[in-house]
């Protein structure tokens, strides 16, 4: 089987990248780890701590940096399936029970997520690679990559978060769409669906091509049936979550732990720049109020850029992350820096405009500088997104 030009520069420049992210963090924490000692472990509201690799373990500084904060519940859901602990039935099961399959195989949880997260990145690079060469041509495909690798929050498609394989799961349904293979993106999007709860809402995109390619009802039904394996997927992860906990609605108990809410989106907007001007509070919450609301224009402005299905997916995630916040968050828009990853699209709309090279170059610059500063901020402990 010949390999096309295109996929072996995809390869490459994923490759490229994802010894970028490794090795930047890899520094940082090494330095950090150095110079801090020792570094915080204690997490509010997380009595599993210890598990943080010990100093022995060969991946101590490679993986040390990373047990932060979400990556503490997902190895524990790894390792006792919910049963310790309802409240972790807020995390979706798939990419804790990837992880199980290494654990069940011999790794330890910070091995297994090394390698899984290493190649999950890996496969982000690719496939955005990939997504930006079949939407607006291979001109856009590295600097979307470029961007996307080097934006501050970045560091969490390495951690042992769900981010890194929610995206390839996103990305993925939609090259299977441009190529027709319209079960396959449904079964992926089953699969998005029970890696994040909100990640359901790919229903509505898939509803509207599915629609709009079909040329007569024989053409449709079959297509429309294939839908309803993504609420399937996300009633069996909620079953699959009860079974474990022995709680009935667990995930839905264990929002009302955490204490999600929801509102309008402006009323979150506004709260938040009250917040910023009473307070003034910290680097992070000036940085999430500037992408929640460049993000929002960005929404608007990539109507007439982006595909109508993958535009729909934008919107809806965006709405998803703007009205959604929890009892945790300091400030209402506290974890949008991390969220924005997901809204993969928004970058591609970012490297269509034409941008001076002056630019680009400060962009870079300054997204190194903010990449550090967050990382570092992550490792000593302190919630960034």
């Amino acid at each position: 089987m010949k390999i096309s030009p295109v996929t072996k520069r995809a390869f490459v420049t994923a490759i490229l990248f994802t010894v970028w992210l490794r090795l930047s963090t890899f520094l940082i924490g090494w330095i950090l780890l150095s110079l801090v000692s020792p570094i915080p472990y204690f997490v509010s509201g997380m009595d599993f701590v210890e598990r943080i690799p010990e100093k022995s373990s060969p991946l101590y500084i490679i993986m040390q940096p990373l047990m932060r904060f979400d990556a503490l519940w997902y190895k524990n859901i790894a390792i006792f399936l919910y049963q310790d602990s309802p409240q972790s039935a807020a995390f979706f099961p798939l990419y804790p029970l990837v992880l199980r399959v290494f654990l069940l195989t011999g790794f330890t949880f910070e091995q297994g997520a090394f390698v899984l997260n290493t190649f999950l990145v890996f496969l982000v690079f690719f496939l955005l690679y990939l997504f930006a060469k079949e939407e607006k041509g291979e001109r856009t495909s590295l600097p979307l990559v470029t961007m996307y690798a080097f934006f501050p929050t970045s560091f969490f498609l390495l951690a042992p978060y769900a981010e890194s394989l929610l995206l390839v799961l996103l990305i993925g349904l939609f090259l299977l769409l441009r190529k027709k293979k319209y079960f396959w993106a449904s079964f992926v999007a089953a699969l998005a669906a029970s890696t994040k709860p909100f990640a359901i809402v790919v229903f509505l995109p898939l509803l509207y091509t599915y629609y709009k390619s079909s040329v007569n009802l024989r053409n449709f039904l079959p297509r429309f049936i294939s839908l309803f394996l993504i609420p399937l997927a996300y009633i069996f992860s909620t079953f699959f979550q009860d079974s474990m906990t022995g709680v009935p609605f667990s995930s839905i108990k264990a929002q009302n732990f955490w204490g999600i809410k929801y509102t309008l989106p402006w009323d979150l907007i506004t709260a938040e720049w009250n917040y910023l001007f009473s307070l003034g509070y910290t680097l992070p919450n000036h940085v999430n109020l500037f992408l929640a609301t460049s993000g929002g224009i960005l929404v608007v402005l990539s109507k007439r850029l982006l595909r109508t299905d993958i535009w729909i997916l934008s919107l809806l995630l965006y709405l998803v992350f703007t009205v959604t916040s929890t009892k945790y968050s300091m400030v209402p828009f506290f974890s949008f820096s991390r969220y924005a990853l997901i809204l993969f699209p928004l970058f591609l709309s970012v490297v269509s405009f034409r941008i001076q090279p002056t630019y680009k170059i400060m962009y870079l610059g300054a997204s190194v500088l903010f990449f550090s500063l967050y990382f570092a901020l992550f490792v000593v402990g302190l919630f960034i997104a």
